[in-house]
């Protein structure tokens, strides 16, 4: 690049007059012009690339874009069907706990049931056989008061007859 100090300095004898200052400004202003033409032929030549570029971009990534995109739509319906799969076992899991509970109470209930009925059975079948002991017993008492008053009877003709008292 260029130097143009010297051609721009000042000095303490420069004369600062209009001329001076038009032209170092016009200088100055044909330097960028030309620099304002190199920046838009080379904005030109970024715009094509970046053009280029991203065209190249496009057509090398884009069946991996949509390989990707594939995969995610499968992933993205294994994953609801699994989903589903699972809301049907929690259902299943939750009906066979609610029968197995069901069945749980039912047989609790039923072997309540039975042990009470047992029960009720079993203390009838003790006063039953309570009764039937105690009738037994009183018919042997009676029958024992019985032979005692027939033998103190036999006893007593016995006296009568034989003597005594």
């Amino acid at each position: 690049m260029p130097i143009r100090f010297d051609k721009y300095r000042f000095t303490k004898r420069t004369v600062l007059s209009d001329e001076t200052f038009n032209a170092i400004f016009k200088d100055i202003d044909l330097r960028i012009a030309n620099l304002e033409d190199i920046k838009k032929d080379w904005q030109y030549a970024i715009d094509e690339v970046t053009r280029y570029g991203l065209l190249r971009i496009e057509e090398v990534l884009r069946p991996s874009f949509e390989y990707i995109e594939d995969k995610k739509e499968d992933a993205s319906e294994i994953v609801s069907e699994i989903e589903q799969l699972r809301e049907n076992a929690d259902e299943i899991i939750n009906e066979r706990r609610d029968d197995a509970l069901t069945a749980i109470t039912s047989s609790k209930t039923d072997a309540l049931t039975a042990i009470s009925s047992s029960k009720t059975d079993a203390l009838n079948a003790i006063t039953i056989s309570k009764t039937d002991a105690l009738n037994n017993i009183e018919q042997k008492r009676q029958d024992a008061v019985s032979q005692i008053d027939s033998a103190l009877l036999i006893g007593r003709i016995a006296a009568f007859f034989f003597g005594g008292d």
